[in-house]
């Protein structure tokens, strides 16, 4: 199967253009529109590039399996990056009594693992691998992962993104990246919560 350029091309663009940029409640209901259109636009377009869907059933138990033993790799590795890339200052949030709790846990935990693995493990790394070696396209992947998130992270991500690119490349499946960006963010979700009061 080749996937269009074209098509590719287009599909980075309108996903990058459609990126909500209001922040609070309103940012997070923006952000469950943009996560159910790009699920719908990363599905019209995995369609007409001939891209089918069996990448999530097989070997589905081992599968399980291993990507709950990645996760201790990951969150040492992510360790490592944060003793080499402190923070030094975050953005300002808004206070935590704007923002709904449950809205912030179904776009952080549910709805933006699932979206994301599809947009940028499936569709767009399947574009990338039938274009550069599996070492190339990890790297490629997840530099393309990283650039939709805020810079101030972007160490983390990029970090995150080949572990998750590494990840899809040694299973073919799927779903072990979506186990894996869901337990990330559910850490994150919960460091955050519990620090922030």
């Amino acid at each position: 199967m080749k996937i269009s350029t074209f098509r590719f091309i287009l599909y980075l663009l309108i996903s990058a253009l459609a990126i909500p940029t209001i922040t609070g409640n309103d940012g997070l209901w923006a952000s469950i529109a943009y996560y159910l259109f790009m699920l719908s636009i990363t599905a019209l377009f995995m369609y007409k590039d001939g891209i089918r869907w069996n990448f999530w059933f097989h070997s589905f138990k081992t599968s399980v399996i291993r990507s709950l033993l990645y996760l201790p790799i990951l969150f040492l590795v992510l360790l490592l990056v944060g003793m080499l890339f402190p923070f030094t200052s975050l953005p300002a949030q808004e206070s935590s009594e704007n923002v709904s709790t449950v809205l912030l846990f179904l776009v952080t935990v549910v709805i933006s693992p699932f979206v994301e693995e599809l947009m940028f493990r499936g569709y767009i790394q399947e574009y990338i691998r039938g274009k550069f070696k599996k070492e190339t396209t990890i790297i490629v992947s997840a530099l393309i992962f990283s650039l939709y998130h805020p810079f101030y992270i972007f160490p983390y991500i990029f970090v995150f993104g080949v572990f998750q690119s590494t990840i899809r490349e040694m299973n073919g499946a799927l779903y072990p990246n979506v186990i894996v960006h869901t337990a990330n963010n559910l850490i994150t979700f919960v460091i955050i919560k519990v620090m922030g009061g």
